[in-house]
């Protein structure tokens, strides 16, 4: 099935990827970003989850679809957020300053210079579930007959369809043959939608405190508020995140499923996160 996949979204995306290409090198990062991968202007409203709550400095590595713009705003609700990326495009970076991973941070926030890092963790799949729900929308009628064919596949394989935008164009397709393309075209294009795709190794650094989105956002405001002495329930935390609404105003769509096919898929590609969250995993049961 893979293979199927693999071919068809090959020749499907030959000549747009062509244009992304061509389009890197017009400089024009937030024009390019939005219209190529249907992002939000409010991407320009995130901050790189560097903290100072009570004298305490506190680093969030942040990893995309995660859980973390709602523990970014519960910093935010109780201290001062450090390097501000409001107020337009800043082209220092081929991703907003809260989505770089390691090689990147790196380079930029030493170990000595904060007091506490964390970073969450979430189940890949799950993860990957989370970003088409991000701007996935219901079916619309098509004159596209490339449309008409992937819908009939759909169709015929008793899969939902939604409507997925990609390069100024709204296409029918159903969850699997997203996913195939996607987790591919991440492979040649590794920024791709602000690092969203990135596995969530390529985060982690060894002394960061890991936490599982499954297990709660409340454990890691306690956390927090542990470690900065705030009183019980210094802020908040919202249990869920604001949904930006798209250009369209379409409604957005829930329960979305991957076949099991499709999900043996996924846990293949980031076989790297399921090991590394297992071993933190181990080693949180031991502590």
């Amino acid at each position: 099935m893979f293979l199927v996949y693999n071919a068809a979204f090959r020749n499907l995306v030959r000549i747009p990827l062509m244009m992304v290409e061509l389009s890197a090198s017009s400089g024009d990062f937030d024009t390019r970003r939005q219209a190529t991968w249907g992002m939000s202007a409010d991407w320009d409203a995130q901050r790189m989850p560097l903290a100072r709550i009570s004298g305490t400095i506190f680093f969030f590595v942040h990893v995309p679809k995660c859980g973390g713009t709602s523990i970014k705003h519960y910093l935010e609700s109780v201290g001062n957020v450090a390097l501000d990326g409001r107020g337009g495009k800043i082209e220092w970076s081929r991703c907003t300053a809260d989505h770089i991973h390691a090689e990147i941070y790196d380079r930029l926030v030493p170990e000595d210079f904060y007091d506490y890092g964390f970073i969450l963790f979430r189940d890949p799949v799950e993860r990957l579930k989370s970003e088409f729900r991000m701007f996935a929308r219901p079916p619309f009628r098509s004159l596209n007959p490339i449309n008409w064919v992937l819908s009939g596949v759909a169709r015929l394989r008793g899969r939902p369809i939604y409507t997925y935008q990609f390069l100024n164009c709204r296409w029918l397709v159903d969850p699997d043959l997203w996913a195939y393309g996607a987790l591919w075209i991440s492979r040649i294009m590794p920024y791709r939608g602000n690092n969203h795709y990135r596995p969530q190794v390529s985060f982690w650094r060894e002394g960061l405190k890991p936490f599982f989105l499954q297990d709660g956002l409340e454990k890691v405001v306690r956390w927090i508020d542990e470690k900065a002495q705030l009183p019980e329930q210094a802020g908040s935390v919202p249990h869920e995140v604001p949904r930006v609404e798209s250009q369209q105003r379409q409604p957005r769509v829930d329960n979305i499923t991957f076949s099991p096919a499709t999900e043996r898929f996924i846990r293949r590609f980031y076989a790297e996160d399921y090991a590394l969250i297992d071993r933190l995993r181990s080693a949180e049961d031991l502590s």
